[in-house]
């Protein structure tokens, strides 16, 4: 029964920190089409400012990823 519990207690976790992501998304979203930002479009400011926080290994992914076939 204990085994049950924290794996429901783990589950609603997950699900909330699902739709805490999405309104915090969201929220963005309105608050960048409020808020001018310079220099960059808004979606890009997001991108910046949302790359550590949930993604906290993608710019250690980013910068040891190496293309097979350079480009330039």
């Amino acid at each position: 029964m204990k085994r049950v519990l924290i794996q429901l207690l783990s589950f609603a976790r997950e699900q909330a920190l699902s739709c805490l992501f999405s309104v915090v998304i969201f929220a963005s979203l309105a608050l960048t089409k409020i808020v001018p930002l310079p220099f960059l479009p808004r979606y890009d400011w997001l991108l910046i400012g949302f790359q550590g926080r949930f993604f906290p290994g993608l710019p250690a992914v980013l910068k040891t990823y190496k293309c097979k076939h350079d480009i330039f």
